[in-house]
């Protein structure tokens, strides 16, 4: 339709627009996020199968499901990082979905 399309190519490309239950763009860590990951994390290190004596979430991204999911990014020390996925339900229950470990500061954050 003609009369809907957007006048200028400038125009378009200065809208951004996420996909419903798409992952969003990584972000500074705030304090829901942080809150989220550090008591979700014995369950992170039950899936990562080891213990962080370092533990320092930094960024994150959500995905709107029947819920939200919280990919969290955490500095674990020595130069590690790993990726969480964790899962706050509409009742505000958590529970962690997955880890990945082994990753480095430049690694971004994508949905796993």
């Amino acid at each position: 339709v003609d009369w809907f399309r957007i006048s200028t190519q400038s125009e378009a490309t200065n809208i951004t627009m996420s996909k419903p239950g798409g992952l969003g763009n990584s972000k500074p860590i705030n304090d829901e996020a942080r809150d989220i990951a550090v008591n979700a994390k014995a369950d992170i290190e039950a899936k990562a199968g080891k213990s962080f004596s370092t533990f320092e979430p930094l960024e994150f991204a959500t995905q709107v499901v029947a819920g939200t999911n919280y990919f969290i990014k955490i500095d674990v020390g020595n130069d590690e990082h790993v990726h969480a996925r964790i899962y706050r339900d509409l009742g505000r229950n958590v529970s962690v979905h997955s880890v990945k470990t082994g990753l480095s500061a430049s690694d971004p954050l994508s949905y796993f």
